[in-house]
């Protein structure tokens, strides 16, 4: 009884041990922050040649994108830019390129490196028709709603390079591949402690 126990022991631990690397070694996009808004609805237009600008914006370091969702009446795609400010300098800019509808990317240059406040984030339309910018509507029509802003890392991070964070942080920390993270490694170890205690139990019997 005891071995037909430890073998069961055994490979539960294995499959433990090959949950965590495979999580470890995962990479995936990293947020850095977002202005806590949902893109549940189209929140105003971009009108040809004209831009739409937002200010108080809080850019977390490291940042490398801005993601967001807009909507092209029917085009696959539209051209526009996007530039922050802060104090009156320039902090980053992403060139004029064509944005496709939905979920669409700004490739900042240069990387916010600093965590920047209060900055002023504008997209431009240099389309010949007007772009839709989603975001959270307001609860007041008369003033504007919140647009749906994302920034992530440059690059990818796997799994471990969260470690770090998570343990300074006690699991709290900002970035959507940090909470994946801690829920994975709780489910993992709870099915450890789990099956440590159907051991013992066994044992006993």
């Amino acid at each position: 009884m005891k071995r037909s126990v430890a073998a069961v022991l055994a490979v539960v631990l294995v499959g433990i041990g090959v949950g965590l690397a495979a999580i470890l070694v995962h990479r995936d996009e990293r947020v850095a922050g977002s202005s806590n808004a949902p893109a549940i609805a189209f929140i105003g237009d971009i009108q040809p040649g004209s831009d739409l600008c937002v200010t108080g914006r809080r850019v977390p370091a490291g940042t490398a994108v801005l993601r967001t969702v807009i909507g092209t009446y029917g085009r696959p795609s539209a051209r526009l830019s996007a530039e922050l400010t802060g104090a009156g300098r320039a902090v980053a800019q992403a060139p004029a390129a064509e944005r496709r509808n939905g979920v669409t990317d700004f490739v900042l240059e240069p990387e916010v490196r600093a965590e920047r406040r209060n900055v002023r984030v504008c997209i431009s339309n240099a389309s010949p028709a007007r772009v839709a910018l989603a975001g959270l509507p307001s609860q007041d029509p008369k003033l504007p709603g919140t647009p749906a802003f994302s920034w992530y890392v440059a690059g990818e991070r796997s799994g471990a390079s969260l470690v770090p964070k998570v343990i300074d942080r006690g699991g709290a920390a900002r970035g959507g591949g940090s909470a994946w993270f801690v829920v994975a490694c709780l489910i993992l170890l709870g099915a450890g402690v789990g099956a440590l205690a159907w051991v013992a139990r066994g044992v006993r019997e």
